[in-house]
Order: structure tokens, then C-alpha cells, then sequence
């Protein structure tokens, strides 16, 4: 007799790691809070790990929602991280907790695979996305900044990401995303850079919007007060208020939060998953053998 669907074995959702790293004060933890936020009415609530919204991050904190993208469930997994101080990332010899974590999941899958019996489905416990929130108000990156991105580009898919943008002007956040992709290329940091398909012709859809985020990096984010302002009918919005308005997070006119949002959980899931797999853990399953 065939077996009722509702005792079919249901499929998992899909698991998408975010780690958010960056210097003390740069804006990561306020920035996760704001774009679980963002999630609220689409989170299954019964599925989520409470979280609470701290000062400063002090350890490696997992947080994680379950929601819907493009009609399959999501498990968004955010991995808040303390604040890099600059003497750990030239320290020779030291990695510190962040990159500690990150080699620890790698070296976690590598044993899964090389043991006898070993499972079918491996967990997918490796950081897929790696946001690195470069320090507010620099005019360059410190070598602190380069070397501990150097470090983490071996291992995951680093994303730069300016926080507090509405501390700028739209010419300083121009001028600051030309110096970021600059430095970045002149010490020969990969990024993951939203890459086309062999096969994609430049009339497609999806090169067209690979170009478009490119231009835009590094994203330019802001994140909400606490307690949300309220526009002038009344509504609440993710933002925050000043004399003169709001800045609204996610309209794109003032941040670059929705684009990344839409990035992250839509057009490059998959894209950034398959990278991570298939090239950063290949590499590093590589040099262990």
C-alpha cells in the first residue's frame, strides 16, 4: 500500500551559513539584527533559537531563522563574531578566534569524508558567505584589516561591506568604495565578485544584474534603531531618524541593504554554496592529503 505524503519523508531545508566579521564598532552585530528584522514576517518563530541584541559581541554567537526564499525553506544561520583587534591579526603565528572557527568546520568535514563509515549527507556546517565590515571613517585599510582578509580568503567567500553608511556623503561612500576595491586588489585579496556563467550570454537577465553588483561593491549598509521610526502615515520602517528625515535600511536610494539582501538569500545562494564546496573546500581538502 502506498504510503500516505504525509509520512513521506519531508525534504530538509536548505542551510546557508553568513558569517559577519570585521573590526570592534564596524556596525556587524547591529547589522544582523537588522536584516533578521527584516525576515520577521516570514519566520517559522517555533524553528528559531532565541537571540538577543547585545552591546557588542564578546564570542562567536550562532543565530539562526527559518524562512521561505524563492518558495523553499531557508535556514539563515548568522554567525556573529567579536571584534578583530589589529595586534591578533599581525601577530606571526596567530590566527584568532575567527579564523580558528572557520579552519575547525573545514577540518570537521575533511574528517567526516576520510572516515570508514561515514554519513551520506555531510553537515553543511561551513561558512558560506563571509560579510567583512571594514572600520567606519578610514580613508584606507589598515594592514590589520588587509592581512586578517588575506587570511580569511583562503577559506570562504569574503563579501566587503561598509557599515554606518549614513554617517557619508554620497561622494565620500564613492570615494571609500573605490579606495576598498583598490586596496583589495593591489594586495591581491579575492572577493566573491558575483561571477557569470561560461555560457551566460551579456543580454542575459542575470549578467546584466552580476554587473550591477559589482559596480555596487563593497555594500554600503545601514542598520535600524532599536525601536523603529514612523514615517509620516504612521507605518513603522527599519531605519533610523533624524531632524531632517529617516533613512530607510532596505530603500535602495539610501543603502545597499536590499541588494544584498536579495544577493544573499535569492539570486546567489546556490552560486555562493557551489564555491564554497567545490573550491574553497577543495583547496584546503587538497593541501591536507
Amino acid at each position: 500500500m502506498a504510503r500516505s505524503s504525509s509520512s513521506r519523508r519531508k525534504t530538509p531545508p536548505t542551510l546557508f551559513n553568513v558569517m559577519v566579521v570585521g573590526a570592534s564598532g564596524s556596525g556587524k552585530s547591529s547589522f544582523v539584527n537588522t536584516f533578521l528584522d527584516s525576515l520577521q514576517p516570514h519566520v517559522d518563530h517555533e524553528a528559531q533559537t532565541p537571540f538577543h541584541r547585545y552591546p557588542s559581541t564578546q564570542e562567536i554567537v550562532s543565530r539562526k531563522v527559518t524562512t521561505v526564499s524563492q518558495g523553499t525553506s531557508l535556514v539563515l544561520n548568522f554567525i556573529d563574531t567579536p571584534g578583530f583587534e589589529e595586534h591578533q591579526a599581525l601577530e606571526e603565528g596567530r590566527e584568532g578566534p575567527v579564523l580558528e572557527y572557520v579552519k575547525r568546520l573545514l577540518l570537521l568535514r575533511f574528517q567526516e569524508e576520510t572516515r570508514l563509515s561515514r554519513s551520506t549527507r555531510p553537515k553543511e556546517e561551513q561558512v558560506h558567505a563571509c560579510l567583512f565590515f571594514v572600520q567606519p571613517g578610514l580613508v584606507r585599510l589598515s594592514e590589520a584589516e588587509l592581512a586578517f582578509a588575506k587570511k580569511l580568503s583562503k577559506y570562504v567567500n569574503v563579501i566587503p561591506v561598509i557599515g554606518k553608511a549614513d554617517r557619508y556623503t554620497v561622494s565620500e561612500l564613492r570615494e571609500m568604495k573605490a579606495v576598498i576595491q583598490r586596496d583589495f586588489r593591489d594586495h591581491s585579496i579575492p572577493t566573491y565578485d558575483f561571477p557569470d556563467d561560461e555560457d551566460q550570454d551579456e543580454d542575459d537577465e542575470s549578467h546584466q544584474q552580476n554587473q550591477r553588483l559589482r559596480r555596487v561593491l563593497p555594500f554600503s549598509v545601514v542598520s535600524s534603531e532599536p525601536s523603529q521610526p514612523r514615517k509620516q502615515d504612521g507605518t513603522k520602517v527599519l531605519g533610523r531618524e533624524y531632524s531632517w528625515g529617516i533613512v530607510e535600511c532596505f530603500n535602495p536610494s539610501h543603502s545597499d541593504m536590499s541588494s544584498l539582501r536579495q544577493a544573499l538569500l535569492e539570486t546567489h545562494l546556490y552560486s555562493l554554496k557551489e564555491k564554497t564546496y567545490l573550491q574553497l573546500y577543495e583547496d584546503y581538502r587538497t593541501e591536507k592529503l
